[in-house]
């Protein structure tokens, strides 16, 4: 299941267009039942966090796996993601997962 949560940055739009900027948390949340209605969280797998690629800081880490990887396919095609505990989008946390879905590859 997905989480995504966003948190609006100070400040106020006053063009009437909704150009206030946000930052987007996007957790993938591992369930026991796969039916809609449940709510039993699987205790035994970790909340996974996705990181931006896009965002990251010039030099760090995720930066440059996001360059290798640009090589393998589009940028919007991989997702990176973190196991540490996340509470704002710009902590700094660990690369545990990446994934390119479209090229069937997933490295840990």
């Amino acid at each position: 299941r997905l989480k995504i949560t966003l948190a609006k940055h100070k400040g106020s739009d006053n063009s009437g267009f909704c150009n206030t900027i946000a930052d987007g948390l996007v957790q993938r949340i591992a369930m026991v039942d796969s039916e809609e209605e449940s709510e039993n969280v699987d205790k035994n797998r970790p909340t996974l966090t996705l990181l931006n690629i896009a965002t990251a800081p010039a030099g760090s880490l995720l930066k440059q796996i996001g360059m290798l990887l640009s090589r393998l396919d589009n940028l919007s095609q991989v997702l990176v993601w973190s196991e540490s505990e996340v509470v704002d989008a710009q902590q700094p946390c660990s690369i545990d997962i990446i994934e390119l879905p479209r090229v069937n590859l997933s490295f840990r």
